[in-house]
């Protein structure tokens, strides 16, 4: 593995094993299984219920549920149909000039077509070697494309390969048509990438001509509720790109979840007003007038004729209408994001837009929540009581 800075080099199940350790340790669950099938839940599997969200099927026939879903399936090589090739394959026959360059730099290096943009990527390869050589069919090359490897004295073969010849395990020459053999010591073969996307598909997830599902900036495809992430809708993805890429999405779909969380609870606590409960220890469920404050005495009654229904009583204030909470919300988040950002603006600028998202959510979403929210919510309420006394 190479392209993931402090892990170069790195075997990738080394990696994966590292990762899943991590995961645990914070009480996460791996399940080392495949998902053969996945269907919205409202859909279901053979006519079973609706619930929402996705059901996935697993290889031994487990059925897990999920609200949200990241697909990180990832994609596989085709390789040119060459003997020999797939077995050297990230041996000495190579695919990424900028995983594997420096490692065979200044050797003998050659360049199997596989397609138009061949010539491009050899001169990409010219740049750890002064001897490279593309092996192409016969008049598939276009003059422009034929002055340019000239001007940089990558060689040109012009035949079809039939073949490579190993010696002690190692790369020793490719074998021509008629016979013929180049000496070469490491081959690089630009593949074609598949993506092991139809999981994605099968959902109706939306695809670009090529192919290749198409997401947002944080990995949202145009399915609702369905992520993805790293070689199964990015081609040029190397293993670094892919982690940064999860970890956008992860904080997308939390961002989401709380949000359905949050309009979960507006439904279930529903439009008409009712007592604020005081969950505190020792309040012993004491109800409270939603304008009590630091400093007013919270009464109780265990009498039929409580506040709540004396004449006198003071009405009680109900949760704020959709609009309302979003002003409210954006009332607190707009000067808190503006006063992290004039205090540490500098420091910030210095980040990724991941790192630096990630942590203005982390100081933001605690002082919005648990300091700005209630403070507004109380002087909402005091306005309303005015309202309703005058």
């Amino acid at each position: 593995m190479h392209g993931f800075l402090s892990r170069d080099g790195m075997p990738p199940a080394d990696l994966i094993a590292l990762g899943r350790a991590e995961v645990e340790s914070y009480g996460g669950i791996i399940v080392c299984s495949t998902v053969d099938d996945l269907l919205a839940a409202d859909q279901g599997f053979d006519g079973g219920p609706s619930i929402g969200g996705f059901n996935a099927r697993l290889g031994d026939g487990t059925r897990v549920h999920a609200r949200r879903v990241l697909v990180a399936t990832g994609m596989h090589d085709e390789l040119p149909q060459v003997p020999g090739l797939r077995e050297r394959w990230a041996r000495d026959v190579l695919h990424c000039p900028y995983c594997h360059g420096y490692e065979v730099r200044d050797q003998r290096l050659g360049v199997l077509w596989n397609g138009p943009g061949t010539p491009d990527y050899a001169q990409i390869v010219r740049q750890w070697s002064d001897d490279v050589v593309l092996f192409v069919p016969r008049d598939v090359l276009t003059p422009s494309q034929r002055t340019r490897l000239v001007a940089r004295a990558i060689g040109i073969v012009e035949s079809a390969v039939t073949g490579l010849t190993v010696v002690d395990d190692t790369l020793s020459s490719v074998t021509l048509e008629g016979g013929r053999e180049v000496h070469r010591d490491a081959l690089f073969v630009p593949p074609t990438f598949c993506a092991h996307s139809s999981l994605l598909t099968q959902l109706g997830a939306a695809t670009d001509d090529a192919g290749w599902v198409t997401t947002g900036k944080s990995g949202d495809t145009s399915v609702s509720g369905v992520w993805a992430a790293g070689n199964v809708t990015n081609p040029r993805a190397q293993v670094i790109t892919a982690a940064g890429e999860g970890s956008a999405a992860a904080i997308a779909i939390n961002a989401d979840l709380v949000a359905e969380d949050v309009r979960s609870a507006i439904e279930q606590v529903g439009p008409r007003p009712g007592p604020i409960t005081d969950h505190r220890p020792g309040s012993a469920g004491m109800a409270a007038s939603p304008d009590t404050t630091e400093g007013d005495t919270m009464s109780t009654s265990s009498s039929p004729t409580s506040r709540a229904t004396s004449p006198t009583a003071t009405p009680r204030v109900g949760p704020p209408s959709k609009h309302a909470l979003a002003l409210m919300i954006w009332l607190c988040v707009f000067p808190t994001l503006t006063v992290i950002n004039l205090a540490l603006g500098d420091w910030l600028k210095t980040m990724s837009p991941v790192l630096r998202t990630f942590i203005l959510a982390t100081v933001a979403v605690p002082i919005v929540i648990y300091g700005l929210m209630p403070q507004l919510h109380r002087v909402r309420s005091r306005l309303v009581m005015r309202t309703a006394r005058s």
